[in-house]
C-alpha cells in the first residue's frame, strides 16, 4: 500500500519523467498511463507529415468528413454528430475510441477552417489536434499536430494512422475521378433486348 510520502514521490518521480516530454522518450505501457492519470496527466505533442497525391482543397474535403475516421484512425472506434460533410465553423463531433487504458469519449468543436489550408478541432479535455494542407508537385503535403491534454496515445498509432489516411484518401479522390464505363456494343445489346421485352 503507498503511503503519503510515497504518493509524494511518486508525483515527483512522474512530475519530472512525464511532464512537457516528447512522447518518444516517454515508456508507453498502461502502468505509466496509470500513474499519470492519477497523479498528473502527460502533454503530449505528436506531428505527422505525410504526401497525398491529390490537390489541397480535395484532399481537406476527404481527411475532414468525420465517417472515415474509423477506418483510417487505429483507435477511432465510431463517430457522431456532423460525419457526412466537411468540417465547418462550430462543427460537433463525437468520437468513441479505444485506449490501453480502455474506451474514451471525446467531444469536438472545429474551432478553425480555412478549406484547402488548414483546420483545428479541440476537445473537451483541451486536446487539439490541427491539419494543415500544403500544394506540392506531388500532391498536398499533410501534416497532422496533436497536442494531446489527457488520453495519452502511441506514436506509433498515429503514424500508422496517417499512413492509412494517405490510402483512404487516395482511394476516394482516385473513385471520384474514375468515370463508368461500358462496352458500347453490350450497352446497344442490352437496350435492343429491353426494347423486346417490353
Amino acid at each position: 500500500m503507498a503511503t503519503a510520502a510515497h504518493a509524494g514521490q511518486l508525483k515527483a518521480d512522474t512530475d519530472t519523467r512525464y511532464l512537457n516530454v516528447s512522447v518518444s522518450s516517454v515508456p508507453y505501457n498502461a502502468q505509466h498511463l496509470s500513474q499519470e492519470k492519477e497523479f498528473t496527466m502527460a502533454t503530449q505533442r505528436l506531428k505527422n507529415e505525410i504526401v497525398i497525391n491529390g490537390p489541397p482543397a480535395k484532399v481537406f474535403d476527404v481527411v475532414t468528413i468525420t465517417r472515415y475516421w474509423p477506418l483510417w484512425h487505429e483507435m477511432t472506434r465510431a463517430v457522431g454528430g456532423v460525419t457526412e460533410t466537411p468540417f465547418q465553423m462550430g462543427d460537433k463531433i463525437y468520437e468513441f475510441i479505444r485506449t490501453p487504458t480502455g474506451p474514451s469519449e471525446f467531444h469536438w468543436t472545429v474551432t478553425e477552417c480555412d478549406r484547402g489550408r488548414q483546420c483545428a478541432i479541440t476537445a473537451q479535455d483541451g486536446t487539439v489536434i490541427r491539419y494543415y494542407f500544403k500544394a506540392v508537385p506531388e500532391g498536398t503535403l499533410f501534416t497532422r499536430e496533436v497536442n494531446i491534454a489527457a488520453v495519452p496515445t502511441d506514436p506509433e498509432f498515429e503514424a500508422l494512422s496517417v499512413q492509412r489516411l494517405k490510402v483512404l484518401v487516395e482511394d476516394v479522390l482516385w473513385r471520384e475521378g474514375k468515370s463508368p464505363t461500358f462496352d458500347t456494343a453490350d450497352a446497344k445489346r442490352a437496350m435492343k433486348g429491353a426494347h423486346l421485352a417490353a
